[in-house]
Order: C-alpha cells, then sequence, then structure tokens
C-alpha cells in the first residue's frame, strides 16, 4: 500500500487583486493588502462588479496591451472552433426560455433535462438535495446564448497550426508536434476525448491571461452551514512555452525554460490562518510527458524542502475538498507511465449551466446559509467528457467533465472514489472581458458527498505583471516571508 503525506498548507487557487499596479515580484516581496481588495468587493455578501474592478486594477497599460480588433476576433474564434454557440442551442425543454425563475418553476418546467445534476441538485433551499451543501440558489435569470472568444492572437495561431499537433497511440500529446494555440480546435476521431482534454489543457493559461498573479479566500462550510476553516494565500502562474500574449513571445520564455523542457511554473505561498503562515510550494510542469513535474514544498514546521511524487499529490489539501491534483480541475500529470486514462467523449448536447459572467456581481449570502446570488444561467453547447482511470490506486475511478464546445473551458466536474460512489465535484464561474479575450476566475465551489463539506472561494485578479524567474524556485521557498 502507498503511502500518503500529511499535508502542511493550503492551496491557493486563483486571483490576485491590488490597489495599483505592482510587480510581480514586488507583491510576492511585500503582499498585498487585504483591506484594498475588499474595498473592491468583500468575500462574502457583497454584489459589486468585481469584472470591472478587475480590468481598473490590472491598469490601463495592459489593458491596451491586450486589446484587439473584436470583430475580428469573433470572426475568427467563431471560424477556429467551426461554430457559433447560439446556432445550437434551443431544442431541448425549448419551454425555458429566458426570464427570471424560482423554485415555484422548478416542478413545472422540466430543469432536470437540461441542467447538469450538479446545478440541477442545488437549484433548491440549503439542504433541499438531502445533503447540507453551500452554494445552492433559489433565484437565477435565463439569459440568450451569446457568443464568446478568446484572444485574437490564441484563434490566429490555433488557425495557423491547426492539424500540426498529434496524439500517440495511447492518446497522450506529442508536444514536439505542438505549436501554440488550442491543439485540435475542430477535436474529432477516436481520439476526441483526448483532443477536447488537450484544448482545455493548453487554453487555460491563455484564456487567463498566460501570466497572473493570484489571490484568493478560500471557506470551508460544514453541515451545519458554519465555517469551519478559512485561508488566504498567493498564487502566481507563468506560461513558458509557447507563448502568444504577453512579452516574451514565442516557442519558449527563455534558454532556461528550453533546455529544462519547463511549460510552466508555479509559487503558492500561504498567509492565514497563522499556523499555516509561511507553508509554500514551486511547481514546474514539464513538456516531456514522461518526465515528471518538479513540486517542491516547504513547511516552516519541518524547516525543510520536500519533493512532492505523484502519489503524494493526489492527497486533499487542508481546508479544501480536492486533491492537489484537481488544481485547475485537473493539474495532474498526464503520462502512461503513472496512473494512465482513457478520455472519450460521452456526449454531445446543450446544457443550462451558470453564464460567463460580464459583470461579477455573483456572491455567497452566508446569512442565508451562503446561497449563491445574482447568477445568470445560459444555455451552452457542451461535450460531456470521461477519463476512466486504469490504475486502481489511484483515488479516483473516473472523472466527469462538462466542457464548453466554443470556448473548450471545462465549468464543472465529478470524481467518482474506487468504489464508484461520487466523491467529489467541482465548478467554477468565470467572469469574461470580451474586448480583451480574458476570462477572469471569480468564484468556485466544491463539495466533497462523502463527508458532505463544502468549499467555496472568493478570487481577485491582476495582469500587471513583470515577472522574476527567480521568484519561483527552490530558493524562495528557504528565504521565507519578506
Amino acid at each position: 500500500m502507498r503511502k500518503r503525506s500529511p499535508f502542511f498548507f493550503i492551496i491557493g487557487i486563483a486571483v490576485l487583486l491590488a490597489s495599483q499596479p505592482l510587480a510581480a515580484k514586488d507583491i510576492i516581496k511585500n503582499y498585498s493588502n487585504w483591506q484594498e481588495l475588499q474595498a473592491c468587493k468583500k468575500l462574502l455578501d457583497d454584489p459589486s462588479p468585481a469584472v470591472e474592478c478587475n480590468i481598473r486594477i490590472s491598469g490601463d497599460d495592459v489593458v491596451k496591451s491586450l486589446s484587439f480588433d473584436v470583430e475580428k476576433g469573433k470572426q475568427r474564434w467563431a471560424e477556429m472552433v467551426g461554430l457559433k454557440s447560439p446556432d445550437l442551442v434551443g431544442k431541448i425543454a425549448p419551454e425555458i426560455k429566458p426570464g427570471r425563475y424560482t423554485l415555484e418553476d422548478k416542478d413545472n418546467l422540466p430543469f432536470d433535462k437540461l441542467m447538469p445534476r450538479m446545478f440541477y441538485e442545488r437549484f433548491d433551499e440549503p439542504g433541499g438535495q438531502g445533503k447540507n451543501f453551500a452554494a445552492n440558489f433559489t433565484e437565477f435569470e435565463v439569459v440568450p446564448t451569446r457568443q464568446y472568444w478568446m484572444h485574437l492572437s490564441v484563434a490566429e495561431a490555433s488557425i495557423k497550426n491547426e492539424g500540426k499537433a498529434k496524439l500517440d497511440e495511447q492518446g497522450y500529446m506529442l508536444y514536439d508536434t505542438y505549436e501554440g494555440g488550442l491543439p485540435f480546435p475542430k477535436p474529432s476521431g477516436a481520439q476526441k476525448g483526448w483532443q477536447v482534454l488537450y484544448n482545455y489543457i493548453e487554453s487555460y493559461t491563455y484564456f487567463q491571461g498566460e501570466d497572473y498573479l493570484s489571490q484568493t479566500a478560500a471557506f470551508g462550510v460544514d453541515s451545519r452551514f458554519k465555517i469551519d476553516r478559512y485561508s488566504k494565500g498567493d498564487y502566481y502562474l507563468m506560461r513558458l512555452f509557447q507563448r502568444l500574449l504577453r512579452e516574451p513571445k514565442g516557442a519558449w520564455y527563455d534558454d532556461r525554460a528550453q533546455k529544462q523542457g519547463e511549460k510552466q511554473v508555479v509559487y503558492y505561498e500561504a498567509f492565514e490562518p497563522r499556523d499555516l503562515y509561511g507553508n509554500a510550494y514551486t511547481l514546474s510542469k514539464r513538456v516531456d510527458p514522461d518526465e515528471m513535474d518538479n513540486f517542491l514544498l516547504y513547511t516552516p514546521l519541518t524547516r525543510r524542502i520536500r519533493k512532492m511524487s505523484s502519489s503524494d499529490r493526489q492527497d486533499q489539501a487542508i481546508g479544501l475538498d480536492y486533491a492537489y491534483d484537481d488544481v485547475n480541475h485537473l493539474d495532474q500529470k498526464l503520462t502512461p507511465k503513472a496512473y494512465p486514462y482513457k478520455a472519450r467523449v460521452l456526449e454531445e448536447r446543450e446544457f443550462l449551466v451558470p453564464m460567463y459572467s460580464l459583470t461579477g456581481d455573483e456572491y455567497f449570502d452566508s446569512e442565508a446559509k451562503f446561497l449563491w446570488r445574482n447568477l445568470k444561467f445560459e444555455r451552452r453547447p457542451m461535450y460531456v467528457l470521461e477519463m476512466e482511470q486504469l490504475d486502481s490506486t489511484y483515488i479516483y475511478s473516473k472523472r466527469i467533465y462538462y466542457v464548453d464546445k466554443e470556448t473548450l473551458i471545462i465549468l464543472g466536474g465529478e470524481y467518482y472514489d474506487q468504489k464508484g460512489r461520487l466523491w467529489r465535484a467541482y465548478n467554477v464561474l468565470y467572469g469574461v472581458s470580451p474586448e480583451i479575450g480574458i476570462f477572469w476566475w471569480m468564484a468556485a465551489s466544491y463539495f466533497d458527498h462523502l463527508d458532505v463539506h463544502s468549499g467555496l472561494e472568493q478570487n481577485f485578479t491582476t495582469l500587471s505583471l513583470e515577472a522574476d524567474r527567480e521568484e519561483f524556485g527552490a530558493k524562495r521557498l528557504l528565504r521565507g516571508r519578506k
């Protein structure tokens, strides 16, 4: 039996906000002031529009550098993916039209046919589904389906390189054939599931701005609707391979990235609560599927740097209801040598799901057992993607993802244990700024169906970054907080 590692820190995912743009190296050294962040939007109970705030905080220079001809961007994106989402919806439960709906409508209209289970069951009073989970909702607005797109440079690169990227016989990416953008913009054939999966894996750094610094507050909510865990942390990600949006653009960020085959690098540090202060990790993701990622963890308690193995990454992060491998929906190293998968598309159909928010005024209501307020839903054409785990020693037997066909973004996932029971579920609410093709990670909710526990995240974002590579290595872990 493999050994499981103890946990000493909380993983943070998503997004940093500051009252004025700062260099990434300065933020990492000095950290941001949460009073400044909460002047924009409080962590709970606040309907302030965070998308507008994210744009303002990122700064005019950054927004200008990411601007493009929007009409051309829309056209090229539709050409690339071969569809426009408004053309593919409206056939299932057509009686559910744009408008406002409450629980009184649930029994009279076939929402069960149109919503994924992970949302349909939460369309209820808190605990109404038989389990006391946070982030239920009792009312929402259905809005007309919109066309969405990422940055024009992503569309252009995807069109230019279409047909170049290849998968091996088992479905794993042959990265020496990938030259940037979405590798498989029109998924098809026997390996369609793998193509959908790699589109998301390669796009999630693009649609979040390629380089970003993030700060998040995470709340654990028990089955009595009481907050039992709380954390804050800083998270920074830099894309190093096939860069399209930010300088330096090109195949590699620098000679070091090329020499080491680094795809992206991450630095994270927890700073609340006090007993987790200073716990940190760095993660260097490698292009080669046969070369394991370099994941280094530092804990002040032991004053040691520890290299995390692929089995260690299956452990649950303290205060969060998912494993390290579940970060960004799927942060697991995909390789045929460790915990291999089969991937396949189970369905292609429309679903009614929370829309990409144009405002970011959604919030969790702590006075009403953490109901999710101000939600807007939209019909989206989607893939239902199954990843079947082929190694019975892994924590999950399979993952089920709901993937938007137009944006290729995973909006939600369900994870099943080795007995076939639904164990965890996880969804993200994205904001969107169409004029720069950025999708902001606004909030997330995740659930442990076996222990009946919920997790909520409220995130803040800035794209005003001047990265210092030396801030994301082993030396940084030992220096401690400034």
